[in-house]
C-alpha cells in the first residue's frame, strides 16, 4: 500500500545524490516496520534478495538502486507481475514515465485481475496525459476491488 500512496502523491521525493550503502541493504530485515511489508505485489520469488533490496531502496528514496535491484529479479524472473510493477513504479519516481508504460503493461498482463497494477497503469496514463487510457484503466482497476478510487487523478 505504501508504493501507491509515494506513488500518488504530487510531492516527488528527490534521489539522493550519494551511493546507497550496501550495509544498509544487509540491515533491511531489522528496520523494516510493518509498513514495509505491505508493499504491493510482494514477491514470492526468493532470488538471492534482489526483490527485497529493491523495496528497501525504494522506501528510502533510492529509486535508482531499487531500479536496478528491481531489474535484475525482473531478469531472473521475466513472469513476475510484482517486478515488473516496481520496475515501473521506480521508474515513474524518477519522471520516466514513457520508459515505464511497457513494465506496467506487462504487470498487468501477467495479472489480470490485480486491480493496483490497473490502478498504478491509470496513474502513468495521467502523467503522460492520456486522459481517456488513465479512466479505462482506472474503470478497470475497479472491476476487479470494491474499493473506491478518486478518479481526479485522471485529468493530468
Amino acid at each position: 500500500m505504501l508504493l501507491l500512496l509515494l506513488i500518488t502523491t504530487p510531492v516527488l521525493l528527490e534521489e539522493r545524490n550519494s551511493e546507497y550503502p550496501k550495509v544498509a541493504l544487509r540491515a533491511r530485515a531489522e528496520e523494516r516496520s510493518s509498513d514495509d511489508k505491505m508493499f504491493r505485489g510482494r514477491s514470492n520469488i526468493n532470488d538471492g534478495n534482489d526483490f527485497d533490496d529493491g523495496i528497501h531502496a525504494y522506501s528510502k528514496g533510492f529509486y535508482s538502486v531499487a531500479l536496478t535491484r528491481f531489474k535484475k529479479h525482473v531478469a531472473l524472473h521475466p513472469k513476475d507481475p510484482a517486478g515488473h510493477n516496481n520496475v515501473a513504479e521506480a521508474l515513474m519516481k524518477q519522471r520516466k514515465y514513457e520508459e515505464a508504460l511497457p513494465s506496467m503493461l506487462k504487470a498487468t498482463e501477467l495479472e489480470p485481475d490485480n486491480h493496483e497494477y490497473w490502478f498504478n497503469l491509470g496513474v502513468l496514463y495521467g502523467h503522460l496525459k492520456m486522459g481517456d487510457k488513465a479512466r479505462a484503466a482506472y474503470d478497470e482497476a475497479v472491476k476487479h476491488t470494491n474499493r473506491k478510487y478518486d478518479a481526479s487523478w485522471a485529468n493530468h
